[in-house]
């Protein structure tokens, strides 16, 4: 065999969860150069060939990759030349037919090659096939042309160590969320790839994964997020999802556009084995776990900075309950998702004239697990961002209808039970307001955290436990944070805000008025 052959595999990065391998970009630009393709064309080559024929080979072979990957069908970093079909040909020992695909010109670019059944029988009486392009499948090749089966299962086989997709942001829109359709055989280009343990649901999962940094380019200027190396978070839904993944999608395509430091970016999103992922910057924790690491106690400048991250969560949750964009916007185009449901997207706007169309994005499960913290270079604090938008509804008018809604049991609004059953979730209208409520919730815990520490955030949570246990049973709600009691004449309950809850707001509006820890109360007290 020949030398190269031993060094490309030794270059293959193997994928110890999927047992795939791929060759990354780098290590085929480095293995395949213009002195190692002469090299083993030399060997194999008709030496009566003019220099001039020669030259105009190796030009072809060694083109540079192209950067176009910017469509939303485009699966691979293409290359317009012949480099990675050459690097095919040569793992199966069969470099010199490199002169067929050039003469045809059927380039990397048309990668992969589909198998056609055919007609005819092959050996062993099992019905053969042709390789052709994937988007002319009636098209013969005349490359292919007297290649025995085996020679063609190999190249169909071999062809997808070198097609690794590569990640990108569209360079004339950064913002915008591109969407890869992938095919089943493609070898995603991770270098670590684990569950993150107690994020799986009936119908999504989240993984932390490493993308091999020869196979995207997801960073932008300005994105602070990106200081987490080549580490993302990536979200799996199945097609048991399909009742909120265009919701979900759609929502991070708005929350993208507005460019809010406070909201999560949703960098890619592809879909293979009919399931949609979508790529996020990963974080080093949320916010739940940023209170239990942290104490906050006798640090002005902590309590400054808090007060500056509940600003910006106030002012990002603002931003996604009001939308103003044209009808042709890009966020209404992009691939159909396979197996997810298309119905329910905003009102039919496609054959009008260009018009500015009002949007309302109701988050629906703000709580401290689903607020992120990444590290900030200009504050050794970090920032915070709203992220998980998994509920998310996106509508024309600003009450959104949901038949079934599983709120936090926690955090949601007191509109949220059932008038016959407390402990489910009322199957009402929702509206914006609804994260409000949320929000407001989160801020409380903060303001306690910021003032007593992780100790006093669990003692919170068990007085409003246990002035939820004096209740009958048939009006608790847990650790929320109102209470509910009958109406004295109809029986209907009615929601207070607990006593504990209110003792915190109260204890807040002391220390500000008292001129004690006025750093950070102004915001507060003025909200």
């Amino acid at each position: 065999p020949s030398p190269l052959i031993n060094r490309v595999w030794s270059a293959v990065v193997r994928l110890d969860y999927t047992q795939g391998q791929f060759l990354p970009i780098g290590q085929l630009l480095s293995l395949f150069s213009r002195e190692a393709v002469e090299e083993e064309l030399t060997i194999y080559r008709d030496q009566r060939e003019t220099a001039h024929e020669n030259e105009m080979l190796y030009r072809a072979i060694e083109t540079e990759p192209s950067n176009e990957s910017v469509a939303p069908d485009v699966h691979f970093h293409t290359m317009r030349g012949y480099r990675k079909i050459f690097a095919v040909l040569v793992l199966i020992q069969l470099p010199g037919r490199i002169q067929r695909f050039v003469n045809e010109g059927v380039s990397d670019a048309d990668l992969p090659f589909v198998k056609v059944k055919t007609n005819e029988l092959g050996l062993r009486r099992t019905w053969s096939f042709k390789l052709r392009r994937k988007n002319s499948r009636g098209t013969t090749l005349r490359c292919f042309q007297r290649w025995t089966i085996r020679e063609l299962e190999m190249f169909e086989s071999r062809q997808w160590l070198f097609l690794a997709p590569y990640f990108s942001r569209d360079p004339t829109e950064p913002r915008k969320v591109l969407q890869y359709i992938l095919p089943e055989s493609a070898v995603l280009p991770f270098t670590s790839h684990s569950r993150v343990s107690g994020t799986r649901t009936h119908c999504s999962q989240l993984f932390k994964v490493g993308i091999h940094p020869d196979h995207h380019s997801l960073k932008y200027d300005g994105d602070l997020e990106t200081d987490c190396s080549h580490f993302f978070a990536i979200k799996e839904l199945s097609p048991n999802a399909h009742a909120n993944a265009q919701d979900e999608l759609l929502a991070l395509r708005l929350v993208n556009k507005t460019a809010h430091p406070h909201l999560i970016t949703l960098l890619a999103s592809y879909q293979q084995h009919e399931n949609l992922y979508l790529i996020f910057p990963w974080a080093q924790c949320d916010l739940d776990s940023f209170w239990k690491q942290n104490d906050p106690q006798n640090d002005p400048m902590m309590r400054y900075w808090a007060m500056r991250q509940l600003e910006g969560l106030a002012s990002g949750l603002a931003a996604i309950h009001s939308f103003r964009v044209s009808s042709e916007d890009s966020i209404f185009s992009g691939s159909p998702i396979i197996g997810f449901r298309d119905n329910n997207s905003p009102p039919a706007v496609n054959d009008q004239p260009e018009i500015e169309v009002e949007l309302f994005c109701r988050h629906g499960d703000i709580k401290p697990q689903n607020i992120l913290w990444f590290p900030d270079t200009n504050h050794k604090g970090g920032i915070l961002k709203l992220a998980d938008f998994g509920t998310a509804e996106v509508k024309a008018e600003e009450a959104a209808s949901r038949q079934s809604y599983a709120w936090s049991q926690t955090y949601r609004p007191p509109e949220s039970c059932d008038y016959y059953d407390y402990s489910l979730p009322r199957q009402a209208l929702v509206a914006t307001s609804y994260d409000i409520w949320g929000l407001g919730c989160v801020f409380l815990e903060f303001i306690v955290w910021l003032f007593g520490g992780p100790d006093a955030l669990v003692h919170f949570t068990t007085e409003r436990y246990l002035e939820d246990q004096s209740m009958d049973a048939h009006f608790q709600v847990g650790t929320a944070f109102f209470v509910l009691r009958p109406d004295g004449i109809t029986g209907k309950p009615l929601a207070y805000v607990k006593k504990s809850v209110d003792q915190v707001c109260w204890t807040a509006n002391d220390l500000y008025m008292g001129g004690k820890h006025r750093i950070g109360l102004t915001f507060i007290h003025s909200t």
